[in-house]
């Protein structure tokens, strides 16, 4: 609701009386409303999982005394969002280190020039992030300086991502006339081992080259070769 309010003077002279008006008074009462949705581009995986960053898009909007800021929080970190002239924002969470493998939660907050303020958080605005690719390691058993073999060659892998973990790891054998396949067909499943065995007889006076492929819960894909 807004007032006007008037005064009235008259003096005690000649009995003069004058009139003045102060600026407009607004008595708001309710809370800003506030709207807070997921850009559905950067909603997670099928696991919960995020590995890039992840946008909101932000509706605040107040008809009496007007919006004076809009702020979101993650885990501690406190940042104004700019709203544009319609009352929208957007709010990107970029995909650092500083926030994988922690249960994050966004919160945001809506505040009007009377000092009311709405907040919109729950369990709709936590996510995971991972926006790590697993780490393989990839050498001879013999060790990794030696490149010439007259028998089989069994080669040791580790594959590991401490953040969302390993849903799949598979190797390629490649040899030099060849080039590494992006055909799903083309790789082999890698078992618990981790020890591919590239057969002198297959492979006989051929240079080969071997790749692993390891896939994380994130969707963060890591290809390793010997080389």
């Amino acid at each position: 609701t807004s007032y006007n309010v008037y005064v009235k003077a008259q003096d005690n002279c000649n009995g003069e009386t004058a009139f003045f008006s102060t600026s407009k008074l607004v008595v708001d009462t309710l809370p800003p409303e506030l709207t807070v949705s997921q850009d559905t581009m950067t909603a997670a995986d099928e696991k919960g999982w995020h590995k890039d960053d992840i946008s909101y898009i932000v509706k605040a909007d107040d008809s009496l005394s007007g919006i004076k800021s809009v702020e979101y929080t993650v885990i501690v970190s406190g940042q104004t969002v700019e709203l544009d002239a319609s009352g929208e924002g957007r709010i990107t969470i970029p995909a650092t280190e500083k926030f994988n493998g922690i249960d994050l939660m966004l919160s945001v907050k809506a505040t009007d020039y009377a000092g009311l303020k709405t907040e919109v958080k729950g369990d709709s605005f936590k996510f995971s992030m991972d926006s790590q690719s697993p780490d393989v390691i990839i050498e001879p058993e013999a060790g990794k300086n030696r490149k010439y073999f007259n028998d089989d060659v069994r080669i040791k892998t580790s594959v590991t991502d401490s953040i969302s973990g390993v849903v799949s790891a598979k190797y390629q054998i490649v040899t030099d006339d060849q080039s590494v396949s992006d055909d799903e067909g083309a790789w082999n499943e890698l078992d618990e081992s981790g020890i591919i065995n590239v057969s002198a007889e297959a492979y006989l006076d051929k240079k080969v080259d071997v790749y692993v492929k390891a896939v994380d819960e994130a969707g963060n894909v890591t290809v390793a070769d010997l080389t």
